[in-house]
């Protein structure tokens, strides 16, 4: 399923700058071991204005899939949204098949194109807010292929769509000679902060019965309903509170527990790690001091 983007025709042109040289300088650079993967990955996703970036890898012998490295933005806002990798999803056994340095583009859930797309598909990708899937083929080998897919909250512009056509066989090409070890490195560093997570979650858990954080009683109210899986507006609901009270507690609860978004905050939650020391809580912000008991709110 799907199609090899086509050349842009007449007026459909891209003009280099300064900008997009520097973005490919900082690639190259990073995977040369000068530079952050992460970065350099949304330079270019903002000089390209999408709104996510995913660099995975997909095993062949498996049928697995690892991401190298994650690139959302927004991610720190109140109500991120929780991303995922839909390029083998959307462009199937085509997509395995490519050849490096393609570029593969989904302009809209709606066009003819996508018309086999199943409808549980469409749904998931809309969920995300996404329009529109750009990926390009970095390696395609007999064990496994790297892609890059970008994802797009809307139509990609035209001049857009012809520098990521441009660039495409320039990414690849770099990314197969980057320096040895440069993939293993990075999915070792995602895999160490997974287990620095793991190990931390015994001893800093938000909603322990001594309140470590200091958190209200609404906010401790909020907590717990979101670690026992709550969605934000059932939680609203249940406490018949208006959205923009929940916005004002939430942003008192991330500043507590150092979370950066509502996806944050519920990970710590179900992990039972919050990061880093927390603060003695005043003495009648304990449990107990909030009246809250433990077992059933």
């Amino acid at each position: 399923m799907g199609s090899r983007e086509k050349p842009l025709k007449g007026h459909d042109t891209f003009v280099s700058s300064p900008v997009s040289f520097g973005v490919i300088a900082e690639w190259v650079e990073t995977l040369h071991g000068l530079g952050d993967c992460e970065q350099a990955i949304e330079r270019l996703l903002k000089l390209v204005k999408g709104d996510a970036a995913f660099l995975v890898r997909f095993s062949k012998e498996t049928n697995h899939a690892k991401t190298i490295s994650f690139v959302d933005p927004e991610a720190r806002n109140l109500f991120a949204i929780e991303r995922q990798c839909f390029a083998k999803q959307v462009f199937g056994a085509d997509l395995m098949q490519s050849r490096s340095g393609s570029l593969w583009v989904m302009r809209s859930t709606n066009d003819e194109d996508w018309a086999d797309m199943s409808g549980e598909l469409r749904e998931q990708i809309r969920a995300q807010q996404i329009h529109s899937v750009a990926v390009i083929c970095l390696v395609n080998a007999a064990l496994g292929m790297d892609i890059l897919e970008i994802q797009f909250g809307t139509a990609i512009p035209d001049h857009d769509r012809v520098f990521l056509t441009m660039i495409s066989d320039t990414l690849a090409k770099t990314w197969q000679q980057r320096a040895p070890g440069t993939a293993h490195r990075q999915l070792a560093r995602n895999r160490q902060m997974r287990t620095q997570d793991t190990l931390r979650a015994a001893a800093h858990s938000i909603v322990r019965i001594d309140n470590p954080y200091g958190l209200s009683r609404s906010e401790f109210r909020i907590c717990l309903m979101i670690q026992d899986g709550l969605l934000l507006k059932d939680v609203i609901k249940e406490l018949g509170i208006q959205q923009s009270t929940a916005r004002s507690h939430l942003h008192s609860i991330y500043e507590k527990t150092g979370s950066v978004s509502l996806l944050d905050l519920s990970n710590k939650l179900h992990l039972g790690y919050s990061g880093g020391r927390p603060p003695a809580p005043p003495v009648d912000e304990t449990l107990a001091g909030l009246g809250i008991a433990k077992q059933g709110r």
